[in-house]
């Protein structure tokens, strides 16, 4: 879709400037947004999901597409220490309708 071509070049674009960075995905749901920041260029994947299918299933879709580096935090993200946090290279969040405008505009 238009808006998934919208992320991946958002995505692609901030891996450009980064030297393989670590990426946390707040609300990784099944896993997409990880998925394209992996093939992007990520070492390493932090996703976290409350819902405990759709992290199941992010972890599915990870090892599937033979993502070498990435841990699934089943939880909320409120639950992580905040150190994680202060070691990441971007953020990428689903925030709602507003959401690519946030996203672009954050990496960009």
């Amino acid at each position: 879709t238009a808006r998934n071509a919208a992320y991946r070049a958002a995505i692609e674009a901030a891996m450009r400037r980064s030297n393989a960075p670590r990426v946390l995905d707040v609300g990784c749901g099944c896993g997409l947004l990880a998925l394209m920041c992996a093939r992007a260029g990520a070492a390493h994947m932090d996703c976290i999901e409350m819902n405990p299918l759709l992290a199941a299933t992010a972890s599915a879709v990870l090892a599937a597409n033979r993502v070498s580096s990435f841990k699934v935090w089943p939880c909320a993200s409120t639950y992580l220490q905040s150190h994680i946090a202060t070691e990441l290279g971007h953020i990428s969040a689903e925030l709602g309708s507003t959401s690519e405008r946030l996203f672009l505009k954050g990496l960009s």
